[in-house]
């Protein structure tokens, strides 16, 4: 899954409802952390869920590691590291 540069995501802003872009952006697809591992992500899922125990599918990454840049209004779009 390609990951929305800074720009791309101005321009959801302007031309999306914050709710389609909070859902597509921030809540569903890999995160932008484990762009080079994806499996890594379902593993860390399942990690989580059985030490918590809830479902792998109610735990999710968001913000700065989703997108890969900080979505706070005092710190976009600094760079996720």
């Amino acid at each position: 899954m390609p990951y929305l540069t800074v720009d791309e995501f101005k321009v959801l802003l302007r031309t999306k409802s914050l709710e389609l872009i909070v859902q597509d952006q921030v809540f569903e697809g890999d995160p932008y952390v484990f762009r080079n591992t994806p499996s890594a992500y379902a593993a860390f899922r399942q990690h989580l869920s059985e030490r918590i125990g809830t479902l792998a599918e109610n735990i999710v990454v968001v913000g700065s590691a989703k997108t890969g840049f900080s979505l706070s209004p005092d710190g976009f779009p600094r760079p996720f590291y």
